[in-house]
């Protein structure tokens, strides 16, 4: 099955991921939901090619998304086979906590660089 952006782009997320990230991340559904919207646009335009580097916060609702192995498996399939997560040590933080930069800011955590897909 190939590239089937539009029906990636509107794939409905699980019933308890945006809720579950907004809990977890003490963000609002509305963010959390908006954030689904902008991962789903992020995968689609890391399979279509070129370099590609979630935000944090991206990164976190792509990790929590994966949790959700069928859900996942389903929207990977729109997008020509599963997509996989690859951890870098490269990192953007763009994450906040109580209106400011998060601690996080200043450790070398883990994101990831450009997924890749496997048939």
């Amino acid at each position: 099955m190939g590239l089937q952006v539009q029906e990636a782009l509107s794939f409905v997320p699980p019933a308890l991921l945006i809720p579950k990230y907004a809990n977890e991340y003490g963000v609002s559904e509305d963010e959390a939901a908006d954030l689904f919207e902008e991962t789903k646009k992020f995968l689609v335009k890391s399979v279509q090619g070129g370099e590609h580097t979630p935000t944090r916060r991206l990164d976190m609702m792509w990790h929590m998304f994966i949790l959700f192995t069928e859900d996942y498996h389903n929207f990977s399939s729109h997008l020509g086979g599963y997509v996989h997560h690859r951890p870098t040590s490269a990192r953007k933080c763009d994450h906040v906590c109580g209106g400011g930069p998060a601690p996080c800011c200043n450790r070398s955590d883990v994101t990831c660089e450009n997924p890749r897909v496997t048939h």
